[in-house]
């Protein structure tokens, strides 16, 4: 796998969102579907290149990645040996890293038939906006700053806002979303949200399911990446 600026650092980017809330990561034929390690939150991303890779401590595997640059003049090439090694490789420097055994991993691969058995494919759109670049900046920028993974979605009369608290709940940030399509009953959603500096040269959506086991499921996606989480509905 020989990896360009542009794939290298979205590459970066969506392992340092991971590393936030998964232990480890198993990528399988271009694709990444792990649970977090509380599983409340799933991503389902889909690479714009083939690798199938196990990660053991994401964290520690993007501060070795980050040591290098690629350009065109000195692409980054990333190799697995028969030996079971990752060979990290451009024209300075030669890194070898033992592949983890899939066994140990926490995060691992998703399958179909274990998203079945949570009626995650019979899902009923009950909510759903689009989120222009700005709003979700700020809205990253702002869960940054308050130290929170959870936004609130307060609906009133089919009308949705957005409102993140931190911690202390001292302070308050709110957000009037565009038109959207709502079905929810009216009241006060909590959503777990992983933020991933996603590519704007699609539509960015925000949208809420109803699974056939009656639970709530977030999603945050474009054609590429989905971010799925529980929703709670505060009594």
């Amino acid at each position: 796998m020989e990896f360009t600026k542009d794939t290298f650092t979205l590459f970066c980017n969506i392992l340092d969102s991971i590393s936030k809330y998964c232990s480890d990561c198993e990528i399988k034929d271009g694709r990444i579907r792990i649970r977090s390690n509380n599983k409340a939150i799933m991503y389902d991303l889909e690479l714009p290149f083939q690798l199938s890779l196990p990660i053991s401590s994401v964290g520690n595997f993007v501060d070795i990645l980050k040591i290098f640059q690629p350009d065109e003049n000195n692409p980054l090439v990333l190799n697995i040996t028969p030996e079971n090694k990752i060979i990290l490789h451009d024209k300075f420097t030669d890194i070898m890293l033992d592949l983890p055994i899939l066994d140990v991993l926490q995060n691992r691969f998703v399958e179909d038939n274990a998203l079945e058995q949570v009626g995650f494919f019979q899902k009923t759109e009950v909510f759903s906006t689009e989120l222009p670049e700005v709003i979700f900046t700020r809205i990253k920028t702002v869960s940054k700053n308050f130290a929170t993974s959870i936004i609130t979605l307060n609906v009133d009369n089919g009308t949705a806002q957005i409102t993140i608290r931190s911690e202390s709940k001292t302070k308050i940030a709110k957000f009037n979303i565009p038109s959207t399509e709502c079905k929810l009953e009216d009241g006060t959603y909590l959503v777990p949200f992983a933020l991933i500096d996603f590519p704007f040269n699609t539509p960015l959506y925000f949208k809420i399911f109803r699974l056939s086991t009656e639970n709530l499921l977030s999603c945050m996606h474009d054609s590429s990446y989905n971010i799925y989480s529980g929703v709670v509905r505060e009594s």
